[in-house]
């Protein structure tokens, strides 16, 4: 899955990822940091494992970027639509297991999914 990944970093605190990552209301919001360089545009995707819906691979690609600073980015992904193709009806899927290919190798972090919506 990460073959062509340039790695990045989710931002923590103490090893705890800081409170712009979170997994809310159908959507996944990534706090991330890596290199950045010129004026080369980077690609930031998702991709769900077709055998576990619940992991979701973030593959980031620098393009090629000259990569002389180190900066921090936010990405959002809408990701209910994802758990409402699973079935007729929405399945939660509780929490959502992100795995992505860092400085220091592949990480996984376990985020609590939380949707309002199906409460009311």
């Amino acid at each position: 899955m990460f073959d062509a990944s340039s790695p990045v970093d989710i931002v923590t605190d103490q090893g705890i990822p800081d409170w712009m990552t979170f997994s809310e209301d159908g959507y996944l919001m990534i706090h991330f940091a890596t290199f950045w360089g010129d004026v080369t545009r980077h690609s930031v995707n998702l991709y769900a494992s077709l055998r576990h819906p619940d992991h979701l691979y973030l593959v980031h690609k620098d393009n090629g970027d000259m990569q002389s600073s180190w900066e921090e980015s936010l990405v959002a992904f809408r990701i209910c639509q994802m758990y409402m193709s699973r079935k007729d009806e929405y399945k939660d899927p509780g929490s959502i297991v992100l795995h992505w290919m860092s400085f220091s190798g592949e990480k996984t972090l376990r985020l609590k999914y939380g949707n309002r919506a199906t409460e009311r």
